[in-house]
């Protein structure tokens, strides 16, 4: 528990009153309060003045005050993770007193944590105009969070100019060893925090660190696992005894064949059936891009769908999904081996390595499966409208396919055009009169 004490450090009148706080057994701070006092008066047992007169009892009570002051700040500071250091207790008797603010020439935003509550809490209003998803408001509350960590570890409170790249690689250190971060979690947290300093730069007028334009993030070239359409077909005909595991195998069927997001695919219901032209058609508006998107129903979803009597699969949860197509792609013998990034149970983190597919099976298979099964078969302008990716650009990068492959679809494309002009060539016209 963390106490206050007084104490003086001279036997020269007026000597200096000090205050010293402990937070715990181990972390201490000791810093100057403006007060005076005679060494004479002074108890070092009490840690407080020895009451003489109004003068010494008025001292007693300014004591008094600003202990109960600092242990309330405390109290708060700790409940939202703020570093208790020693410039945090000279910034509270500092407010105590009404001095200035212990930075001259800087403003309150200069503080990367105080940016970091400004830029918070702007994006807040994104999100409630539909502006941001929930998903990516989540990553900047995580952003700040894992930053407190940091500064607790190296006991400094940071300041917008410090981002630079010796900071960046102590970091990253922090994180892959404490935190556990894989390379691209590492990677993207790089980015939001050069995204969040150079917004305070380019906002504010804040300055940074001549070092943050040459700070990149990052991302490792990660495996694009999916279902190919033969082992789909292997999932499709595969018996299975429990009800649950076949309701998540059809959750999974119709998932590879709509490419939505887990979050959209498991509330699919049948009101979300519509007819256009006597086409079957799935009509939602997507939770994380709010965009309205219609996917046709291909006729392996229309077959589970008949089977359901015309509805869809009964609703689970995400985790759930995740734990039973598993168990479903392991029945189907989806073992071939493959690289890629498993949950380790005891770290519960990713981690990099060579497994039986089936164990790298998640809900996210589902859209990454369709996007690529259907690359090339169906025109990509026409995949993006279904799948809602914002760009081809963004796409292909999802589906691991490089720029440069647009050109070959067109050269084959004009090869086969080719092939058909020699063909009506060589056709021999007959003359039926001959």
């Amino acid at each position: 528990m963390a106490s206050i004490k007084f104490l003086i450090q001279s036997k020269t009148n007026p000597a200096t009153i000090y205050l010293r706080l402990s937070v715990d057994r181990s972390t201490n701070f000791k810093k100057k309060t403006p007060l005076l006092i005679n060494p004479q008066t002074w108890s070092s047992k009490k840690g407080k003045a020895i009451e003489k007169d109004i003068t010494e009892k008025n001292l007693n009570t300014d004591l008094s005050k600003m202990e109960m002051f600092i242990t309330e700040n405390l109290n708060i500071s700790q409940k939202e993770n703020e570093i208790i250091d020693s410039l945090w207790l000279e910034k509270q008797i500092n407010n105590f007193f009404n001095k200035p603010k212990l930075e001259k020439n800087e403003t309150n935003y200069s503080i990367l944590n105080n940016y970091l509550d400004y830029y918070i809490s702007e994006k807040e209003k994104d999100l409630k105009k539909g502006l941001l998803s929930p998903g990516t408001f989540k990553r900047y509350n995580t952003v700040k969070n894992n930053l407190l960590k940091f500064q607790k570890h190296i006991k400094k409170k940071l300041k917008i100019s410090d981002v630079n790249r010796k900071l960046i690689q102590d970091l990253e250190a922090f994180c892959f060893e404490e935190l556990k971060y894989n390379t691209n979690t590492m990677g993207r947290f790089i980015k939001h925090i050069k995204t969040i300093t150079s917004h305070a730069r380019d906002h504010k007028g804040i300055p940074t660190h001549i070092e943050l334009n040459s700070i990149k993030g990052y991302t490792a070239q990660a495996m694009k696992t999916y279902l190919s359409f033969e082992e789909l077909e292997l999932v499709e005909n595969t018996t299975l005894k429990q009800e649950y595991l076949d309701n998540a195998r059809d959750w999974l069927i119709i998932g590879c064949y709509t490419g939505q997001r887990v979050s959209d695919l498991l509330n699919f219901t049948s009101s979300d059936l519509i007819q256009i032209e006597g086409k079957d058609l799935i009509q939602i508006k997507q939770q994380k891009t709010q965009k309205l998107v219609s996917i046709p129903v291909h006729s392996k979803v229309r077959k589970i769908l008949e089977k359901r009597q015309g509805e869809f699969p009964r609703k689970i949860s995400d985790q759930k999904f995740n734990l039973y197509i598993k168990e479903v792609a392991k029945l189907a013998g989806i073992n071939t081996k493959t690289r890629g990034m498993r949950i380790n149970p005891e770290t519960k983190r990713k981690e990099d390595g060579i497994y039986e597919k089936w164990e790298l099976v998640t809900s996210h298979i589902c859209r990454r499966s369709f996007a690529t099964n259907f690359y090339g078969k169906i025109p990509t302008s026409l995949i993006i409208g279904i799948t809602a990716h914002s760009t081809e650009k963004q796409y292909l990068e999802y589906v691991g396919k490089p720029e440069q492959d647009k050109s070959l679809q067109v050269a084959e494309i004009w090869e086969n055009e080719e092939k058909k002009a020699q063909k009506t060539i060589k056709l021999k016209i007959v003359n039926t009169n001959e």
